[in-house]
């Protein structure tokens, strides 16, 4: 009995952190594999049916990728609002398939994806509460950094252009339902598929990899490029906007499901427009403090912690302690 009292204690005193600290990432690659199983799901349900087929599964293989890359994003930063981006993310997706495959299509089994989902978002709520420990809404900078006044102001800025980075999943997820559901139609030729494929998504990816390179190397090119992409958006945003707006708007009779669609698309564009307006402000106060510091104190900390990282002995130093 003391032997496995002993193993017991050790169980607790090694796995149990462990499995504390890691949690979080155990649940986000559950989530991962259950999407990526999601394309094989929706392939299945519309194999009949090649040409409308193929717009489903290239609609959703865009999500699952999101929600991926997403997952990707909040185990590497594992802090609060790469979290709560996460989960919006995940709601997005259960809202989608609950519509396009219950709602509308009327397909039963699609409730047990949408069932599996809620129970690891759920999951992903308590395994937060457990690890909560140290964490803090926005986490700016680690206090236990000794960083100058100036800098520590420069790069908050920096860390919010983080999280605005991982918000450009958000909204490409809600870009790729948008913009899909003007053109789920048959798909009877290669322009036809040309035209399915979400680009203010691939746009929104895009600015999510030159934001960041932007900021770090204080590269005025780079930002250019971003403001321009980022005003085209805005741009293609108005008009949806507009678009929803007057269908919402008209005297003509459509279907509920129709209104239903339109009315969420509506509500999805207006926050893309949001996510991509104080994106671009943020960028701009970053733009701004080019030439601060900020690009040699990321350089000389991240040389730090991989200096930090790095112990290295050999037979010499063994020998000079002696």
């Amino acid at each position: 009995m003391e032997k496995i009292s002993q193993y017991f204690d050790e169980f607790k005193k090694n796995f149990l952190p462990y499995l504390r600290e890691n949690l979080i990432c155990i649940i986000i690659i559950t989530n991962s594999f259950a999407v990526l199983v999601g394309n094989i799901f929706v392939w299945i349900i519309k194999r009949n049916n090649i040409e409308r087929a193929l717009v489903y599964i290239l609609e959703f293989f865009f999500n699952s990728m999101l929600v991926i890359t997403s997952g990707i994003i909040t185990a590497t930063f594992r802090t609060i609002n790469h979290i709560m981006i996460y989960f919006f993310v995940n709601v997005t997706l259960i809202v989608y398939i609950y519509f396009i495959y219950y709602y509308l299509e009327r397909i039963s089994s699609s409730l047990a994806f949408v069932g599996l989902h809620t129970i690891l978002l759920i999951l992903l709520i308590v395994s937060t509460w457990i690890c909560r420990e140290g964490k803090s809404l926005f986490v700016i900078i680690n206090p236990n950094k000794e960083i100058d006044t100036k800098i520590r102001k420069i790069y908050m800025w920096y860390y919010l252009q983080l999280t605005l980075c991982h918000a450009q999943i958000l909204a490409a997820m809600f870009s790729v339902d948008t913009y899909i559901s003007i053109y789920r139609t048959d798909v009877n030729s290669p322009i036809d598929l040309w035209k399915c494929i979400p680009w203010p998504s691939i746009l929104l990816c895009i600015i999510a990899l030159i934001m960041i390179k932007g900021v770090r190397n204080e590269s005025k090119n780079i930002m250019i490029v971003f403001y321009l992409i980022s005003l085209t958006l805005c741009v293609y945003y108005t008009y949806n906007l507009i678009a929803d707006s007057k269908v919402l708007t008209s005297q003509e009779k459509y279907v509920s499901g129709y209104i239903l669609e339109t009315t969420i698309n509506l509500n999805l564009d207006v926050n893309s427009f949001f996510i991509t307006i104080i994106t671009m402000i943020n960028s701009i106060i970053c733009h701004k403090n080019f030439g601060k510091g900020l690009k040699d104190y990321i350089l000389k900390d991240e040389l730090k912690d991989f200096k930090e990282s790095y112990k290295f002995k050999d037979d010499l130093d063994e020998y000079y302690k002696r």
